[in-house]
């Protein structure tokens, strides 16, 4: 089964990620993602580049590669706030002692990460 992501990032061109909280989220989530769609600062990311990118999502812990860049660390979820959020935390890579606030929504095999 196919999984889709889109990313929405403002700011960072790298994609970051997220996981465990009580809900069934912590568990959907979990996978390899790859993004159908994604915009930085406001533009559209080429084809190329969602090519080259790639999100793995397990226990707590992400890993990311755009273009063969990888990017490490963990996250959290919070399925009770409005919207969803979640919070990133570089440990490996170009975002190593970064924090993320982020907000998501997950239906079906599509997750939406902003």
């Amino acid at each position: 089964m196919k999984r889709i992501l889109y990313i929405c990032l403002a700011v960072a061109a790298s994609l970051t990620a997220f996981a465990a909280d009580q809900s069934g989220d912590a568990k959907a989530v979990q996978g390899i993602w790859t993004p159908a769609k994604a915009d930085l600062g406001g533009q559209p990311m080429t084809e190329a580049v969602l090519k080259s990118i790639s999100l793995k999502l397990e226990n707590g812990k992400y890993e990311v590669s755009v273009g063969g860049n990888p990017d490490k660390g963990t996250y959290t979820l919070d399925s009770t706030s409005k919207p969803k959020s979640m919070t990133i935390y570089g440990t490996e890579g170009p975002n190593i002692g970064k924090t993320f606030p982020a907000i998501y929504a997950l239906k079906r095999d599509t997750l939406r990460i902003c």
